[in-house]
């Protein structure tokens, strides 16, 4: 039995690696009926940021998004919802 993850936690990781790990992601998300999820990118350069914005962007799982609100990780969260 695998856990429901509420959030993906991508610090760390070059922009052409997010991609896999978050079109899994999503789609567990809304197998598990999830309807809001955050994916950690950190704050740093704001390259993985734009990188996870252009891949939700794609994804015809994701209604909208927005970066978190200053209780929920700032800019370092892009909060989805599903």
């Amino acid at each position: 039995e695998s856990k429901v993850e509420f959030d993906l936690d991508l610090r760390g990781k070059y922009s052409h690696e997010v991609k896999d790990s978050l079109e899994k992601f999503i789609h567990n998300s809304k197998l598990n009926g999830l309807k809001e999820v955050s994916i950690i990118h950190g704050k740093g350069s704001g390259k993985l940021r734009e990188e996870v914005k252009k891949q939700l962007k794609g994804n015809s799982s994701v209604k909208a998004f927005r970066l978190g609100n200053w209780n929920e990780g700032d800019t370092g969260v892009t909060v989805v919802e599903l």
